[in-house]
């Protein structure tokens, strides 16, 4: 958060998250900020899940590449254990997690209307 919106939340906003308890500050928030904070955490949430899958997705490459060519061994057994982070099923949820990041940081989902 500090990279993307700490130049665009009001200082007062800031201050009153640090001094508050949870609560007690979402109660303060309007709407407008309300809709901020719920979209700063689900683009926060949707970014480490597409970090999440792109890992898994290249330790079963990685796994592939270290694998005995003749399907055998460790390296194999986890890539044959690691189906179901094929790339090409994988791919598309990431592509759209990022849609969706986008999405919410640029405003255009609003959870609170």
């Amino acid at each position: 958060m500090s990279l993307f919106g700490q130049d665009s939340i009001n200082p007062n906003i800031t201050s009153l998250a640090k001094n508050t308890e949870f609560f007690e500050f979402w109660s303060k928030l309007n709407d407008n900020g309300k809709n901020l904070a719920i979209s700063t955490f689900t683009s926060t949430l949707l970014t480490g899940f597409s970090i999440l899958l792109n890992s898994l997705i290249s330790f079963r490459h990685l796994s592939y590449a270290m694998a005995d060519e003749y399907a055998i061994g460790g390296w194999y057994e986890v890539y044959m254990f690691s189906s179901f982070f094929k790339a090409k099923f994988l791919s598309p949820v990431v592509f759209i997690f990022c849609i969706l990041t986008v999405a919410f940081l640029g405003g255009y989902i609003n959870i609170i209307k």
